[in-house]
């Protein structure tokens, strides 16, 4: 009788196991983070000419997004600066525009104006893999276009002005953390930076968001 229910208890525990595991359906990810010092009023992210991660997020009385798992990307900025955490490692942490004095504490750092784009497979609707990144920056009446990034998932894209990463990036690397959403690491900027008509690119290695679960419903 006892192996009898051992039985049936493993197969129950199987059984529940399975159903977690398909309650769950997961798609790869990207994100995209351009950050300036200079002011900038908004950034336009595109990806072949679709334009991606313009829609304002909707909360309701809970907190809760209620549009981020429609939305064709969801984009998020602030002010970012290099703060230390709990444990005493340097990390470039975004806040909200409100609490740009948490900025300003940190003398020895740069500010920066941070526009991000996270998007996936489900909300793009389509394969995130061998397409063409463009991102058009609008500061007052001035228009740049930084185009001709290759784009694929699984990766945290940084673009940044080249003067930029020479003033702000040239100091000794920190320990890399990746958080939440709006908390990035500290990256080897230039040594694996590429750039161009004086924007840089370089990637976030390893990116630890490479896939966005969603419940099934």
């Amino acid at each position: 009788m006892r192996k009898l229910l051992l039985i049936i208890s493993s197969f129950i525990a199987i059984l529940w196991l399975t159903s977690c595991g398909e309650q769950y359906e997961c798609y790869p990810a990207s994100r995209i983070s351009f950050l300036s010092t200079a002011h900038v009023d908004s950034v336009h992210f595109f990806l072949n000419e679709e334009r991606i991660c313009y829609e304002e997020r909707t909360f309701n009385d809970q907190g809760w997004c209620e549009n981020c798992d429609i939305a064709r990307g969801i984009r998020y900025e602030g002010v970012a600066c290099h703060v230390l955490d709990g444990v005493g490692n340097n990390i470039l942490k975004t806040y909200s525009i409100d609490y740009i004095e948490k900025c300003r504490e940190q003398k020895e750092s740069c500010i920066w104006n941070a526009f991000n784009c996270k998007i996936d497979e489900k909300l793009f609707g389509k394969s995130l893999d061998s397409k063409m990144l463009k991102l058009v920056v609008y500061s007052g009446t001035e228009e740049v276009n930084i185009t001709q990034i290759a784009f694929n998932s699984k990766n945290h894209y940084y673009i940044m002005p080249e003067v930029d990463g020479e003033n702000c990036f040239n100091f000794p690397l920190y320990q890399p953390i990746e958080g939440y959403s709006n908390e990035y690491g500290t990256l080897d900027y230039f040594s694996r930076a590429n750039c161009a008509n004086g924007y840089c690119m370089s990637l976030n290695d390893p990116f630890i968001y490479r896939e966005v679960c969603y419940e099934k419903f």
